[in-house]
């Protein structure tokens, strides 16, 4: 188990992108750390709020330490989408090594002010912080903010943050890869500072765009769920399909585990710069 800085500065110093996967259960954790283990690269797991609502921060945090104690390379407990301090307490104490406090709905000051109050609170737990200004809407729903580049000065002159996720043309719950990235804000962005910056709804981002982002523009972390829940998907419909009468759940899940941690494996290999 580490923290999110230390896998960032990894990032930084190989000039590479890092991966937050974005967790909904038991089997595909697992495919997740396999996967890292099978590229010999840090992985970020995170629990989100759905994985949440089916899951209390109590399972999933012991569910975390397991895997992440059973591996051979780093991996970040990563809390994504916190919205109050108590959800960000809990998850420190059952061993989450990582937070993303999101202020983006707020006016300025107070996502400043709260951020201030989480950062004091990671702090003894020795984890880290991830924070967002502009807004990253969804697809079919909230539309989204981009980050304002004057605002970014001022919230990182107020906070202690170990990174920023920021809102440039980036969608969450977007099925294809045609996210028209606005490089010249992110340029803007990247000219007042030098910390990390995180792009959530990565699936609806290109490869060539996430090469070009981790690459020349200061990203180093793409939280991607969509594309994994649709390879998940798409592998359970094809297991049925060719095991018509099975209804082992253990037996289904198995196939299913394999074919993630494949996909898993190319995102990393992928991210990472490494040959397969």
């Amino acid at each position: 188990m580490t923290n999110l800085k230390k896998v960032l500065d990894y990032a930084v110093c190989k000039n590479i992108g890092i991966i937050g996967f974005v967790v909904h259960g038991w089997e595909d954790a697992r495919a997740f750390v396999k996967a890292g283990i099978d590229v010999s690269e840090p992985i970020v797991i995170q629990a989100g709020p759905l994985c949440r609502r089916h899951t209390p921060l109590t399972v999933l945090g012991k569910m975390f330490r397991c895997l992440a104690e059973e591996s051979n390379q780093d991996v970040v407990l990563h809390l994504d989408h916190a919205t109050d301090i108590k959800t960000c307490k809990t998850a420190l104490d059952e061993g989450f090594t990582s937070i993303m406090y999101d202020g983006s709905r707020l006016k300025l000051s107070d996502n400043i002010k709260n951020t201030i109050k989480i950062s004091k609170l990671v702090e003894p737990y020795n984890a880290s912080l991830e924070a967002e200004l502009g807004y990253v809407g969804y697809t079919g729903g909230e539309q989204c903010t981009p980050t304002n580049a004057c605002d970014v000065k001022t919230f990182l002159s107020e906070t202690d943050i170990d990174a920023l996720a920021v809102s440039v043309g980036n969608t969450h719950l977007q099925e294809n890869s045609k996210a028209k990235i606005d490089y010249l804000n992110l340029k803007r962005i990247r000219k007042i500072t030098s910390i990390p910056l995180v792009v959530h709804g990565a699936s609806g981002i290109s490869r060539s765009d996430r090469k070009k982002m981790f690459t020349s523009h200061g990203v180093k972390k793409f939280n991607i769920g969509t594309e994994l829940r649709r390879a998940f998907g798409k592998s359970i419909r094809n297991t049925l399909k060719k095991n018509i009468d099975e209804y082992d759940r253990l037996k289904i899940f198995q196939a299913v585990e394999k074919d993630l941690q494949a996909v898993a494996t190319v995102l990393l290999t992928e991210i990472s710069q490494k040959q397969m």
